[in-house]
């Protein structure tokens, strides 16, 4: 029933962020300033910044292990950052061979890059994690 009594209020949410350029513009250390971070890291980018925090995400499973554990009730992380998307990319593409049992990626979906539907079907799947860990 819709009444004065029913109105909500939203609660606001931590703010994502898509941070996108050329190697070496400083991507990584502006996520670095963020509150009790934490970096799953693709590639070996963090050399120049010291103590952070991070965990080494060699594949797609690994990337999902790490959801697992920042959904944790002990996580005490409150902010993460996929370094880089462009180099976790390559692993979403072997994801995508295992899953298919192929040998190339024109060879999923039936043709010329149709593989690309199924790559936004995994990079929703992502994006539903992260939001969950959001929320």
């Amino acid at each position: 029933m819709i009444s004065l009594e029913t109105v909500g209020v939203s609660a606001p949410l931590p703010p994502r962020v898509l941070c996108y350029g050329t190697q070496k513009i400083g991507k990584s250390t502006l996520m670095s300033y963020l509150p009790d971070h934490i970096f799953l890291a693709a590639e070996d980018g963090l050399g120049g910044l010291p103590g952070q925090s991070f965990w080494e995400i060699g594949s797609y499973a690994d990337l999902f292990t790490a959801f697992t554990q920042l959904s944790r009730p002990e996580n005490t992380f409150k902010s993460v950052t996929i370094d880089t998307v462009t180099a976790f990319e390559v692993m979403l593409h072997a994801q995508l061979l295992t899953r298919n049992s192929v040998d190339s990626l024109d060879k999923i979906g039936g043709g010329f890059y149709k593989w690309r539907i199924e790559a936004l079907d995994l990079w929703l799947e992502i994006l539903n994690y992260m939001d969950w860990l959001r929320i």
